[in-house]
């Protein structure tokens, strides 16, 4: 799951059960320093799929837009905790700029895009910032026909992990055709009560007092 206001990421869902896997990103909004930075980010128990590196033309970055922490830790800026990475090639774990934080501002602005300012870091110097610490890059997700024109994503053998949850799309529109089934009971006995509601109702009518 993931959430924030700055940083956006877009997925594409390709699979009948609407796997949560992400693809790439977008540039990120452009803040100024607050007085306490927040924790803008969050991104747990996430599917992470790519075939692209940083020597790929053009290169290709897992993480992007703003990472300039005003001074906090970056742990202070982003969470990024029990998510499972994978290139399909199986290297992402050597990758020598896998991650990256902006220690410093740009010249004309807080937040740079170019990796001019950026310091990279492998999956361990990434973890020993306090980030993705039950994170994976060695297991394979296992999706049933990934590649092209197949995409599909779905998860035959179940979660790679204890973390990422398989969403079940039967079982939610099980349940969401139950919730309409109740919703247009509840519409409909407002609309024409039963005999009985109707006489229950009468009862309850205060009759004027003679006076």
């Amino acid at each position: 799951m993931c959430s924030g206001v700055a940083e956006r990421w877009s997925t594409w869902r390709l699979d009948s059960k609407r796997t949560r896997v992400f693809f790439w990103s977008n540039v990120t909004v452009i803040l100024p320093c607050p007085a306490t930075v927040p924790t803008i980010f969050n991104a747990t128990g996430n599917l992470f799929y790519f075939n692209r590196q940083s020597t790929s033309t053009p290169a290709y970055f897992l993480r992007q837009g703003c990472d300039y922490t005003c001074g906090a830790s970056v742990t202070a800026l982003h969470n990024w905790q029990n998510n499972l990475y994978w290139r399909i090639n199986g290297t992402f774990d050597s990758e020598t700029k896998a991650f990256h934080t902006q220690p410093k501002p740009g010249n004309s602005q807080l937040c740079t895009v170019g990796t001019s300012t950026w310091t990279f870091y492998s999956f361990g110097g990434w973890q020993a910032l306090g980030e993705d610490l039950s994170s994976s890059t060695t297991i394979n997700p296992g999706f049933n026909a990934p590649a092209y024109p197949n995409d599909d994503y779905s998860l035959p053998n179940g979660s790679p992990n204890s973390f990422f949850v398989v969403f079940d799309e039967i079982q939610s529109d099980a349940e969401r055709n139950r919730a309409q089934s109740v919703q247009k009971r509840v519409e409909g006995r407002q609309k024409h009560p039963a005999a009985d509601e109707i006489s229950r109702s009468m009862m309850h009518v205060q009759q004027p007092q003679q006076e």
